[in-house]
């Protein structure tokens, strides 16, 4: 993060598309109200363009969902091991490009059940893709 003269409020940028860096000596005091927690909480910049929040609910195969069962994807998140040995995770959380990412790791191993609208987008995406494999070469 960064503050300064041009930008009052702390701001993040990508390190990958930095290309030099200086150190001065010069200190800085971190405002009396900032936390860095809550910060990260309310920016919510690490979500790549977060869009909000929603209610998501995933299941997994039996192989893929280790990931979710080791660590929480959001404090409320519940889990459900279905008799099919399959697993439902519930949970709020927001809905960005990184949460995309996250899920598209899974492969065929997750489905989207909900919301509607992100089920439809990973539908077409998977219908989109196996258009390219069903060409001839």
């Amino acid at each position: 993060m960064i503050k300064g003269k041009v930008k009052p409020n702390p701001t993040m940028y990508r390190l990958d598309r930095v290309s030099a860096a200086e150190t001065l000596n010069q200190h800085f005091e971190y405002p009396a109200d900032f936390s860095l927690a809550t910060y990260v909480d309310t920016e919510r910049k690490f979500d790549f363009y977060p869009e909000g929040q929603i209610k998501l609910v995933l299941r997994f195969k039996a192989h893929a969902a280790q990931s979710v069962l080791d660590g929480k994807i959001a404090p409320d998140q519940t889990i459900k091991r279905n008799n099919n040995g399959t697993t439902t995770v519930r949970a709020t959380v927001t809905l960005s490009d990184k949460l995309r990412w996250w899920i598209r790791a899974f492969g065929p191993g997750v489905e989207v059940l909900s919301p509607r609208k992100l089920r439809q987008l990973f539908a077409d995406e998977t219908r989109d893709i196996s258009a390219y494999y069903e060409r001839k070469r």
